[in-house]
This record gives structure tokens, sequence and C-alpha cells, in this order.
């Protein structure tokens, strides 16, 4: 009721965290890419009440918890992303209502006083204490474990469900009450090649694992992929020898594309502020530059040679446009705009001899495929413009350019007369309607250097199974819990 009494903006999905104080305030957040705002109880419009620190890299503010006073606000800053957090680099802070913030402890969430001088936060499912003065608001000592097994939404099927927070709540009393259990399990996939008719046949000697994005090597022989669940970290699969190797040990990375020779890729990674674009020039390497600084950055195909990327640019807001940009690997701080407009073009792919460009656009209302010639000039050519359409893929080895619509793959072969793009009527390959990791950047499937296709497949699991996993079947109770707390923080930290 007070949530639509106030009319606070994103309550209708919910943001990760609204506190009301003693004192009749109320302090909320909008999740994605903001700070926090209060509004007084009796209603009014609300104001702000901090901001993000971009020199920072400061990505979202949540989980207000007012201390008793009513005076001073604890909340969590995520840093570098928000749509797939790093955890381990969020931080708690306090915010005095009439003055200025001040950062309590490094890698943690969720901040709780339980009185008695202490705070309690989450950290992977395990809840921290720390001695608090709530007068000074300031901390002292080492934090110390003392409840482990504590459900916390640190993954989940959408950006707005990873909001970090840890199910459980302390009474003025002492009591503690909270969720058994440990974080949403990872969505399992497995990788599978299949032919032109729909046949599939799984990758040989891949473990179950949560995969996202995969994408085959130059030569056929290797799979890179992202690992999609709290951890995200770049794995190699051998598919001669069956070992399976990680590539990244620094940040959250994904969308690993390699180069043409196969010694190196691009990859999208927020190691060190918002999601950008490097470069690994030999797979194994942990030596990696940064070849791109904007918000939201996505690598995409590279021209044959290996000397320029195609990737999308986009918004940082929900709903925000995207643009297609190219740089050259020699000048990385030039990247130039190639279609770039107020709609969303997205799924750029060169043609395997670099003469051409495939792309989507919803630039007419409806979403089209098109391919103009690279780097021109020349005239565009529309291939499909129906709305059902998304993620060309060049075949490596015939004039055929594949896509799905919706769950159909499809199949347009083309040839090229002088300097114009000639495509054929579209046809149906086959139908496949669960592809793993559906992304509005870049197509989820690959094509083989053989012509086979690479699918990232659900391993099937019931909603029934998948519920008993997530949710808890009990809430656990635990009398005078504070005390028990306060003589474990004194037996690990006294001297």
């Amino acid at each position: 009721m007070l949530v639509e009494k106030l009319n606070i903006p994103g309550a209708d999905w919910g943001p990760p965290g609204i506190a009301w104080g003693k004192k009749g305030t109320v302090v909320f957040t909008h999740g994605f890419g903001a700070g926090l705002s209060m509004v007084r109880d009796t209603g009014g419009d609300p104001t702000e009440l901090t901001t993000l620190d971009s020199a920072a890299n400061e990505s979202s503010h949540r989980h207000p918890h007012f201390l008793p006073d009513g005076d001073a606000v604890l909340f969590t800053v995520l840093r570098y992303t928000t749509v797939t957090p790093d955890w381990e680099r969020a931080q708690i802070w306090v915010k005095p209502l009439n003055g200025e913030r001040k950062m309590l402890i490094e890698n943690g969430m969720d901040a709780r006083y339980v009185g008695n001088g202490y705070l309690v936060f989450a950290r992977q499912t395990k809840l921290f204490a720390v001695r608090f003065d709530p007068a000074t608001l300031t901390v002292s000592g080492m934090p110390v474990q003392v409840q482990d097994g504590v459900m916390q939404s640190l993954y989940g099927n959408a950006g707005i469900t990873w909001t970090g927070v840890a199910h459980f709540s302390v009474s003025d009393n002492g009591t503690l009450v909270y969720a058994p259990g440990s974080f949403e399990p990872p969505l399992l996939s497995f990788l599978a090649w299949v032919d032109r008719t729909g046949k599939v046949t799984p990758v040989a000697g891949m473990r179950p694992m949560s995969r996202y994005a995969p994408r085959v090597s130059p030569d056929g022989k290797q799979i890179a992929f992202s690992e999609n669940h709290v951890n995200k970290d770049i794995w190699i699969f051998d598919t001669v020898r069956g070992t399976e190797d990680r590539a990244t040990f620094e940040g959250h990375n994904t969308f690993p594309i390699w180069l043409p020779d196969g010694s190196g890729m691009a990859f999208r990674s927020d190691r060190a502020g918002p999601l950008r674009i490097y470069l690994n020039q030999a797979v194994g390497s942990r030596e990696v530059k940064e070849i791109t600084n904007g918000m939201m950055d996505v690598p995409s195909s590279w021209t044959p040679d290996g000397k320029e990327l195609a990737f999308t640019r986009g918004s940082a807001s929900i709903g925000g446009s995207s643009d297609i940009y190219v740089l050259s690997v020699d000048r990385p701080d030039s990247p130039r705009a190639i279609v770039a407009t107020n709609a969303s073009e997205i799924y750029p792919e060169f043609s395997p001899d670099g003469k051409w460009l495939a792309y989507s656009s919803n630039e007419t209302g409806r979403v089209g495929l098109y391919v103009q010639p690279y780097p021109g000039p020349g005239k565009r050519v529309t291939i499909i413009s129906d709305g059902a359409v998304s993620e060309p893929v060049w075949s490596k080895n015939s004039n055929e350019l594949f896509y799905r619509s919706n769950q159909n793959i499809m199949s347009v072969r083309f040839k090229v007369s002088g300097t114009d793009f000639v495509p054929e009527k579209p046809v149906k390959l086959f139908e496949q309607p669960f592809i793993v990791g559906g992304t509005s950047v870049r197509p989820t499937f690959d094509v083989t250097p053989d012509g086979r296709f690479l699918f990232n497949l659900p391993i099937a699991e019931s909603a029934e199974e998948r519920n008993r996993r997530i949710f808890p079947s009990t809430l656990r109770l635990v009398m005078n819990w504070t005390e028990d707390l306060k003589r474990l923080v004194a037996s690990q930290t006294s001297p």
C-alpha cells in the first residue's frame, strides 16, 4: 500500500530495496544505474539521497536499511556492472540523511544494524558480523563469520533478479529468522553439433555447466564459451583432446570471439571499469589490453585479416538503443560508427571475405535483416523485414546466410553480381526452439567450417525439481542469536 500511495518509480518490478525510517522518511532505489532516493511517507516528490560516483565505477546503490535513530541509512554499492554483478567487489556504505556518505566494508552486501554495536552483512550466502559505532558511523575490527547457508539472490534469469539480497532478518530482541540455502543453481546446458536437418549430436566429453555465447575456433577444433553463473569466466574446450581450460582470471568476462587465425580472442569484461572490450592476442596468456572504453560494448565479428572488429555499443538504460561500430586494432582509440540511428542496430557480422556486413535493425518499426557492402560505398539490401528475424550468421563454406526467425533456423542463398548483393528467398532448414543464452547483442549460435551448427541447449529439468532446489522448504528461527553473535565475535577477535 505504501508503494502504491507514494508512486515510487520502479515499483512495478520491485526495486532491490525500500526502507521506512522511524521519522517518516522512505528511502528506495531504482536499481539499474541509479543511486538512492527518499520521500516523506506523507507523500510528495522524491528527492535524491545518493548519486553514483562514476570515477569509482559505481553502477548501483541498493539494499537501504535505516539505523535505529532514522537519521542514517546503510546501503550496498555495486561497482563496474549491474546486469551481471561481481559481488566480491560490492561495498557497504552509510549515509546520514543530512551529511556525507562513508564507506564501511569491502566485499559485503545487505548490511543491517542488529543492536549492541554490531553490523551483520552477507558475503556469498554467509553472514558476517563486525563492530559498529552508530554514533560515529565507524566500524572496528575484522568481520567474523557468524552464520552459514543463508539464501541469497546472487543469480537469476534476468538482471532484475540479481539483487544480492540476503534472506534474513533480526528482531529487536535478538531473534534471527532466515531462509536456509545458497543461491539459485545454474541453468545447466550442453553444447551440441546440429546438422542441416536439425539432428542434434552433443559435443563429446563436456561436463554439465551453465554456458553462454559459444564460438568455434577457425580450425573447428576448439570452442570458447562463457560460464554463466555467479562467476563469469571464459573457458576453452578442446574437442580433440577433450580438455577444458579457464582462459580469464580477473573480473567478469563474456562474449569471446576468436581472432581469424585462432591465436587469441576479443571478449567483454568489467575488470577495470564498465563493460568494455579487451583483446588477448595469445590464448592462455593473462596479458590483455583494453581496446574500447564505451558503456556496454560487445564484440561481434572480425574482418578476415583480423585488423578490424565490428562491435555494438549500447545504451546503459533499459530499452535504450544500440549502434554498430568498427575499430582498427592499431587505432583502438578511434572507433567509427558504421550504422548509427535512433533505432537499435545489432548483430553485426562480416562475411567470410570481409566485403559484406549483415546486421539487424528496427529502424522501420519492425525488425529487419540487412546486408550492406563493407567498407562501402554501395547499396544496402533488405533480406527480410517481417519483424521475426534475428541473429545472422554467415556460412564458412558456401554463399549462404543463416538467421533465426522465432524458433526456426533459416537459410538465404545469395550471389554477388558486380557490386550487387543478390539474395534468394529465405527457406526454413529446421526448428530449434530451446536455445540457452538468448541475447539481444550478438548471435547465440555459431557455424563450423564444415557447415554444422553449434548450439547451446538446455539440460532438461522439471519446474518442480528446479523449484525444490531454489526455494527453501522451511524458515529457521534462532532465539537469542545476537547473544551468540557477541560471544562468537569476542572469541575470534580477542588476543
